[in-house]
């Protein structure tokens, strides 16, 4: 069995104290898109590619983009509100609420596909925690019709 001094014991019960002090704890967010019902990616906060193209004119009546979005810091009390918006204008085209995470949100694709004028669309979700927290805006997705 080693001995170790007073000394050393002190030390090291001093930087086992303070060590987790300096340690940084960073929260992870992660979700997935889907079209109609097939899984076109899945993608978390550290992704830089969350563009998709897809042919304007293949958009049907009934198909819509899903997303599943969740976290690693839940909150009770939060909302989620989700958007997609037009890149022109920065014009909200559908918004849904949520009080929780975990539960998919459609959005219709016939809605952008007669935006005409645009091609370039940004899928987001906003979480307001009503607390002095900082709130978080994140962007999900990246839309291109073509």
């Amino acid at each position: 069995m080693m001995n170790y001094s007073k000394e050393m014991k002190k030390l090291i019960l001093i930087l086992l104290t303070i060590l987790p002090l300096f340690g940084y704890a960073d929260t992870l967010d992660y979700w997935s898109i889907y079209l109609n019902d097939s899984l076109i990616g899945q993608y978390n906060s550290l992704s830089e590619d969350i563009e998709i193209v897809l042919n304007r004119e293949s958009i049907k009546q009934n198909d819509t983009i899903s997303i599943l979005y969740g976290n690693d810091h839940p909150c009770s009390q939060c909302e989620y509100y989700y958007a997609v918006k037009e890149k022109i204008y920065d014009t909200k085209l559908e918004v849904e609420r949520r009080n929780h995470i975990l539960k998919e949100v459609y959005f219709p694709l016939l809605t952008l596909k007669k935006f005409i004028w645009c091609k370039e669309f940004e899928f987001s979700v906003y979480m307001n925690s009503y607390t002095n927290e900082k709130d978080t805006y994140t962007i999900l997705l990246r839309l291109r019709l073509e």
